[in-house]
């Protein structure tokens, strides 16, 4: 009985920290993934995206600085009062800009 009992504590605090480490993983990716605004194509509204991919530096004349494209995937967001815009989709959007608009999404 008391090697029945040692077992399945071995494999139950053996789960508890799989779990754990998981949740630790999750969370390490979660801090690392950079959050920035832009406009949805939908609905126009400002809105949040999370940053996939960052292409390289490019000079633009007409900001006189640099631009820095990359793939981003739009954030589920409200439209209205219990209404959700239902474009999440990936878009090129500019990620690292000399220059911000009124609304802080980079142009």
């Amino acid at each position: 009985m008391d090697i029945l009992f040692s077992i399945v504590s071995l494999l139950f605090i053996t789960r508890f920290t799989d779990l754990l480490n998981l949740k630790l993983m999750f969370y390490l990716v979660k801090l690392t993934m950079i959050d920035i605004f832009v406009y949805c194509k939908t609905c126009g509204k400002k809105v949040k995206a999370v940053v996939l991919t960052k292409h390289e530096k490019e000079y633009d004349d007409s900001i006189s600085g640099y631009r820095r494209y990359g793939m981003v995937k739009i954030l589920e967001h409200n439209i209205g009062f219990k209404t959700n815009c239902s474009d999440t989709s990936q878009i090129k959007a500019i990620v690292e800009s000399d220059s911000k608009d009124d609304n802080s999404v980079f142009n």
